[in-house]
């Protein structure tokens, strides 16, 4: 992970869902620096053996990154770019007047819907419906000509359902 941005990113936790993956205590990301992860795999009796590491900061809007490891024989690998997890994020900005993106990641394809409803509980877009890649997806949402207010989207991908609040101000 490295810290592009312009304030340092504080590391929440680090948690690996193995317990043959020990990773050291949170830390702080300078600004331009990278954060160094060490593994020290124990108790490593299977022959091969998949696990993630969990990343949770205050990188808006990113809060969650995951690392997957893959044990086999005497070696482990890290691949970065499959998330472990379903998440979505907050959408940004919020509150925003015309334009604003929602994040999610996937960990494997599923078929996605992503829809915003008003204050009313009434549908007003859908965003996504249809089948996506496993990764990290940003979708743009245009208000075009919403009221201003409080809307709910909600993202559903296989059994992960989430949903968020946003505001439009104009």
């Amino acid at each position: 992970m490295r810290n592009t941005g312009n304030s340092p990113i504080i590391i929440d936790s680090i948690l690996s869902t193995k317990p043959w993956i020990k990773v050291k205590d949170p830390d702080t990301v300078a600004v331009g620096d990278s954060l160094k992860i060490i593994v020290t795999l124990q108790d490593t009796s299977q022959k091969s053996d998949t696990g993630y590491i969990l990343i949770v900061t205050n990188d808006f809007p990113n809060p969650v990154d995951s690392i997957k490891v893959i044990y086999q024989g005497t070696s482990a690998v890290a691949e970065t770019n499959v998330p472990s997890l379903s998440v979505m994020a907050q959408n940004y900005p919020n509150p925003f007047s015309a334009t604003t993106a929602i994040d999610f990641t996937l960990p494997e394809p599923a078929h996605v819907e992503l829809k915003i409803y008003n204050a009313l509980g009434v549908e007003v877009a859908t965003l996504v419906n249809g089948e996506q890649d496993a990764g990290a997806h940003t979708v743009p949402f245009n208000a075009g000509n919403a009221q201003n207010g409080i809307y709910v989207y909600r993202l559903t991908a296989g059994k992960y359902s989430q949903t968020g609040k946003m505001t439009i101000v104009r």
